[in-house]
């Protein structure tokens, strides 16, 4: 049960290697309307690509099928110490080692249940390209401690996207993740996708969303003065339009239409077709009956023409 109280969380006989052939679950679960904040103090794994032989996962949610929030393996450094953070009361973390000797020496973390409370109303932004960035910033933060700030980020047109650049992180020193960082998603609100969860410089980058809507939220669990904190630029990728030959318009990427070719005319097509159809017939006809005139004899002092068909057999 996760609590508002800190807790260890570790790799079996840490810091001694973990054995080897190693399967470990635990099921973290707080209590209703809070999250869970996972913060990694020390990572000692075997590398590998994707980590597909030692290493930790961590689930959004209460089992292995719940979304993904990151998988970790190798050994950090001093800067980087990956953090997350779940969007409901529950995360669900397994580690395993495979059967190489000898073993490294493992992973320590700790984890904290956070009510969620926000600081104000969201704040929306619509525009063309913008800055974001934290209440008091640069000048430290002199916004409300202990609750999330809110931004929802729309683009203009409903086909285009949007890319956040973080362009300055400086927050106070030695404060862990859980007790200050930012969370960018993939939509309109915490229920969209996590893209990212950002404590330090060195985890900054550049986001895009998948819709013309992002969401963001920044925590801090106590103000700070100083020179320091969050800004981020805020672009629009727009999709171009199409200008189609009878004047609409299309969002569509040009490569996704395929134009008529030039002077083309679906009448005129259409009537090709019909007199090609017509002739066929008119040939079928001649060549299955065999037309023939007879003159018959005068009557009433004018010439009398007679049609007869006789149908080959």
């Amino acid at each position: 049960m996760a609590t508002t109280s800190v807790e260890l969380l570790s790799s079996p006989k840490y810091s001694n290697p973990y054995p080897s052939n190693a399967r470990c679950y635990w099921k973290l679960q707080a209590a209703p309307n809070h999250v869970i904040l996972l913060d990694f103090m020390d990572i000692h794994l075997q590398d590998s690509t994707n980590c597909e032989k030692d290493g930790i996962t961590i689930y959004n949610g209460g089992g292995l099928s719940a979304p993904l929030l990151g998988v970790i393996c190798g050994v950090n450094t001093d800067n980087v110490k990956p953090s997350m953070v779940s969007t409901s009361n529950q995360m669900f973390i397994a580690f395993k080692s495979d059967d190489t000797e000898p073993t490294y020496n493992g992973f320590s973390a700790y984890y904290v249940a956070r009510k969620v409370e926000y600081c104000d109303n969201v704040t929306t932004i619509i525009s063309e390209d913008t800055v974001l960035s934290t209440p008091g910033y640069p000048d430290g933060y002199s916004g409300k401690s202990n609750c999330y700030n809110q931004w929802l980020v729309q683009a203009p047109k409903i086909d285009d996207t949007i890319k956040i650049s973080m362009a300055d992180i400086v927050l106070p020193p030695n404060i862990p993740c859980v007790n200050c960082y930012m969370r960018i998603f993939d939509g309109p609100d915490s229920n969209s996708k996590i893209l990212a969860t950002i404590c330090s410089a060195t985890l900054a980058d550049e986001y895009t969303s998948s819709t013309n809507e992002l969401y963001i939220e920044f925590y801090t669990a106590f103000p700070w003065t100083g020179n320091s904190g969050i800004a981020a630029n805020i672009s629009i990728i727009e999709i171009p339009e199409v200008q189609h030959p009878n004047g609409n318009h299309s969002n569509h990427h040009p490569d996704d239409h395929i134009p008529n070719g030039s002077g083309y005319n679906p009448a005129g097509a259409i009537a090709v077709f019909v007199s090609i159809v017509l002739m066929t017939v008119i040939v079928y006809v001649t060549n299955k009956y065999k037309i023939r005139c007879s003159r018959n004899r005068r009557r009433r002092g004018s010439d009398h023409f007679a049609l007869v068909n006789e149908m080959d057999t």
